[in-house]
């Protein structure tokens, strides 16, 4: 996502990180989309994951020039949910894409802060 201006749309991006036991997984998803509709999307995710932990609402905000687009970052641990097993059909019918940006990085702040910076890039 980095370097230039990115198109928006209503999508899914997400990215996992499986932790030293293989069966752990740290899920970081950023869903664009209406206020309405990423609360619905949201409640999927974490129902199709379960069991899951720390789930967290890391940063959300407006996406500039979108006519009233949200995001919102979100990131949780799912045990048992690897990438490969993730039902996103059942969670979400638009685009969703992987996007290896979305990681835990040494300042504590620094995966919201490239969120929130990928987001301000997006134009309508």
């Amino acid at each position: 996502m980095a370097g230039k201006q990115l198109k928006t749309h209503r999508q899914i991006r997400w990215n996992v990180n499986s932790t030293p036991n293989p069966q752990a997984h740290n899920w970081s998803v950023v869903i664009i989309n209406d206020p309405r509709t990423m609360r619905k999307i949201q409640q999927r995710l974490v129902e199709k994951a379960q069991p899951i932990d720390e789930l967290s609402v890391r940063t959300n905000g407006s996406v500039p020039k979108s006519h009233g687009l949200q995001y919102k970052l979100i990131t949780f641990n799912a045990p048992y949910m690897g990438p490969t097993q993730m039902p996103w059909g059942d969670i979400y019918q638009g685009p969703i894409k992987k996007d290896e940006g979305l990681y835990e990085r040494e300042r504590s702040d620094g995966l919201e802060i490239y969120v929130d910076a990928q987001m301000q890039r997006l134009v309508a």
